[in-house]
């Protein structure tokens, strides 16, 4: 009797020390997510069907824009949001966001992969690290030959401030799509292979801010038109997806 007695004040004990007053911990928190995180990398049936619905969803609003922007030198919004940018009075505004487009000209783009190789390669092996350079150039091979085929020309001076000086066609921003392919797939090693928490933290929120910084700096500094940066998120983003999918089933490590 006396027994059952201190185990059922031990339960009322236990019972109030885990309270519901009492939130999880930062730390805890973050170990949930990554414990989510890691549980949809297991579930492959989901992770696919997942992968399935945004694509379709991301390829068809894709084959839309292209579609317009191969019979319109602009869509109706595209005028209205560059010149609303362009517009913005903002202290040091455009050096940010020539910054945010500086990775992706060349010579900054080619060290720019090579360092990030060589970092990716000492710290998660080099097979994972000649991936990233694999998907890189094949996104940018990607990119030239839907430019050639749509043929869009670039925003001209005569309808917005064109602050650099760019080559080639505009639909997709080759921008855009490294980013998300290049910095995309760094956002997925941080968060999957990183074990320390700043570090880890650190990676994911400069790729995040890079891929989401990159679309408005390309329309700000006048080299493309909003249609060219959705549609190149929407195609970056499918590749991604993807090619996140091979690396699990095929050449992570074991």
């Amino acid at each position: 009797m006396v027994g059952g007695v201190e185990r059922q004040t031990d339960d009322v004990m236990q019972a109030e020390t885990r309270s519901p007053d009492s939130a999880p911990s930062q730390p805890e928190q973050e170990r949930a997510r990554l414990r989510r995180l890691r549980a949809l990398l297991r579930d492959r049936p989901r992770r696919q069907r997942l992968i399935f619905i945004a694509s379709v969803v991301a390829l068809g609003v894709f084959a839309l824009l292209g579609f317009w922007a191969q019979r319109l030198q602009t869509l109706p919004f595209d005028l209205d949001v560059s010149l609303g940018l362009q517009g913005a009075r903002i202290a040091l505004l455009g050096w940010t966001m020539l910054a945010l487009s500086i990775f992706g000209y060349a010579p900054w783009s080619y060290l720019t992969i090579g360092l990030v190789a060589l970092a990716v390669g000492l710290r998660v092996g080099w097979r994972t690290a000649a991936y990233l350079t694999l998907i890189t150039g094949l996104q940018g091979v990607a990119n030239l030959l839907i430019k050639a085929a749509v043929g869009r020309p670039r925003p001209v001076g005569s309808l917005v401030d064109t602050l650099t000086v760019e080559q080639g066609n505009s639909f997709p921003s080759g921008h855009v799509m490294f980013y998300t392919v290049f910095f995309g797939f760094l956002l997925f090693l941080a968060w999957t292979q990183l074990r320390g928490r700043i570090a880890r933290w650190a990676a994911a929120v400069a790729s995040a801010a890079l891929v989401a910084g990159v679309g408005p700096s390309r329309i700000y500094l006048g080299a493309h038109w909003l249609s060219d940066v959705v549609a190149a998120y929407m195609l970056g983003l499918i590749i991604l997806a993807f090619a996140i999918e091979f690396y699990l089933e095929y050449v992570r490590p074991s």
